[in-house]
């Protein structure tokens, strides 16, 4: 994840709510599921770890559009993650949501 210590609280509150939408609202991959090994909880809590701070970053440009956010998503799923079909729709209202809070 980024170097927060140079965000503002508000820029850190977002950034770690794109880690958690990534995981839990976007997962391309489907791995937010919890294992269960030996009756101990996993799970990858990293995997999409990677993408934070590009999505973050596209978020700080005041010229992002949420199509923009959507089509980058799809990028990564498809061309990173290898993914297919794309998941246009999913991605769009993924952007959708992450757009959303950071107008707020």
């Amino acid at each position: 994840m980024s170097k927060s210590h140079h965000l503002t609280a508000k820029q850190k509150k977002l950034l770690q709510a794109v880690e958690e939408i990534l995981f839990w609202k976007w997962d391309p991959l489907g791995i937010n599921e919890i294992i269960i090994v030996d009756g101990i909880a996993y799970w990858p809590r990293d995997e999409y770890e990677a993408y934070v701070d590009g999505v973050f970053a596209l978020l700080m440009r005041s010229k992002t559009t949420t199509a923009e956010l959507a089509e980058h998503l799809n990028k990564l799923t498809n061309e990173n993650m290898g993914v297919y079909p794309p998941a246009q729709e999913h991605d769009l209202f993924v952007a959708n949501m992450l757009m959303t809070l950071k107008e707020n």
